[in-house]
């Protein structure tokens, strides 16, 4: 099986709702490649 993959794409300005710092751990949690 492949590993899935994922193109996070993000402004440094943090806006939205929840930063990229945020996201990256939980992705990689579920076995995303980033």
């Amino acid at each position: 099986m492949s590993t899935p993959r994922a193109a996070v794409i993000h402004d440094l300005s943090g806006f939205g709702r929840c930063s990229l710092t945020e996201v990256i751990p939980i992705l990689s949690v579920m076995g995303v490649q980033c």
